[in-house]
C-alpha cells in the first residue's frame, strides 16, 4: 500500500505545481493583453496625430520658398 500511496502523494504533488503554473501564466496572460491594449491606443492616438500633421502640412505653404514669379 506504500507504493500507491507515493504514487498518490507524487501525483497530488505534480497537480499542486501544474495548477500554480497555470495561474501564473493567467496572470502573465492578462497583464500582457493590457499592454496590448495600452499599445494599441497608443498607436491609434499616433495614427490620428500623423494624419493631422499630414494634413497640416498640406494645407500649408512651405515657408521660405520664394513665389512662382521669381
Amino acid at each position: 500500500m506504500t507504493d500507491t500511496t507515493d504514487r498518490i502523494n507524487e501525483l497530488e504533488s505534480r497537480l499542486a505545481y501544474i495548477e500554480n503554473m497555470q495561474e501564473e501564466l493567467s496572470a502573465v496572460i492578462a497583464d500582457h493583453g493590457k499592454t496590448i491594449d495600452q499599445l494599441r491606443k497608443l498607436a491609434q492616438r499616433q495614427n490620428e496625430k500623423l494624419s493631422e500633421l499630414a494634413d497640416d502640412r498640406l494645407q500649408k505653404p512651405p515657408e521660405n520658398v520664394p513665389p512662382p514669379h521669381y
